[in-house]
């Protein structure tokens, strides 16, 4: 809490809630993620702090040589939110996932780490894309490279999925894209800023992208979003049944996430909603 008594903003979602729900096509389970104390308050502790609790659950910490890797990357710049914490609630067992912040003056060195684990950096026609957060699966090798782009051009989706060796699924995700706006298909995508994610786990080659982009620049607002999603994730469906209404300008849905990767023979959805009880 603020001085003032409010709490602060949070930039984990667009309205400032510091809560998201996340949906994901094929997952069972809630999933949301969230700030793990107030947000903006000494954002250098924050992925220490997920750590400690992690470690008070009993939970194994995510893979140390990756950690090690992130903390160098923090100390090169100053942080927003530090770190959030997913969370990943199953019949058998919760897991956890921690997303670490890295701060745009560490921009060369984590580039330089996604070449080594990629074995090529993406390559985009436009602005170069930055890496800016990295998600770390805890009880696995598994973690996440998240990148932030602009202005991306149809022909660079084939060539960010280049470094994942998924190049073939350009066409799955354009069509995905393109039944999201009644417009035809344009030389940019139908969103200026752009994110996208490249996932690994030790020890293996395969790799698994996801492209994002922002709901609101698609869709308007959350009635639009949820149309367009229909019942492919039933989860959310019922979320929206008691979605309050909006006011004028608000729009609790965040990143639209279209998945691809070996085994899968068309993209996955996934969403994410700010909590509407926390605007």
């Amino acid at each position: 809490m603020t001085e003032a008594g409010t709490s602060a903003a949070s930039r984990l979602t667009a309205t400032g809630a510091p809560f998201e729900f996340c949906f994901a096509e094929g997952a069972s389970g809630l999933r949301y993620t969230v700030e793990y104390g107030p947000p903006g308050e000494q954002p250098e502790r924050r992925l220490s702090d997920i750590l400690g609790f992690l470690t008070r659950q009993g939970v194994q910490p995510p893979r140390g040589d990756v950690l090690d890797r992130i903390a160098a990357l923090q100390r090169l710049g100053g942080l927003t939110y530090g770190a959030w914490l997913g969370v990943r609630h199953h019949d058998a067992c919760d897991r956890f996932k921690v997303y670490a912040e890295v701060p745009a003056e560490a921009a060369p060195a984590a580039e330089a780490w996604t070449t080594e684990v990629l074995g090529k950096p993406p390559r985009l026609p436009g602005p170069t894309p930055r890496v800016n957060m990295i998600g770390l699966d805890a009880d696995s090798n598994r973690f996440e490279i998240y990148l932030a782009s602009r202005d991306l051009l149809r022909t660079g989706v084939s060539m960010a999925l280049l470094p994942a060796g998924l190049s073939e699924m350009a066409g799955g995700i354009l069509s995905a894209i393109d039944g999201m706006t009644p417009f035809a298909p344009r030389a940019r995508l139908p969103a200026r800023d752009i994110g996208f994610s490249y996932a690994v786990s030790a020890g293996r080659t395969e790799v698994t992208f996801t492209l994002y982009l922002v709901a609101r620049k698609l869709f308007g607002d959350d009635r639009g979003c949820a149309d367009w999603i229909g019942d492919r994730l039933p989860e959310h469906a019922r979320l929206m049944r008691i979605l309050p209404l909006a006011s004028p300008g608000i729009v609790h849905h965040g990143m639209i996430g279209l998945t691809v990767g070996p085994g899968l023979a068309r993209p996955l959805l996934t969403v994410g909603v700010a909590a509407p009880w926390m605007n």
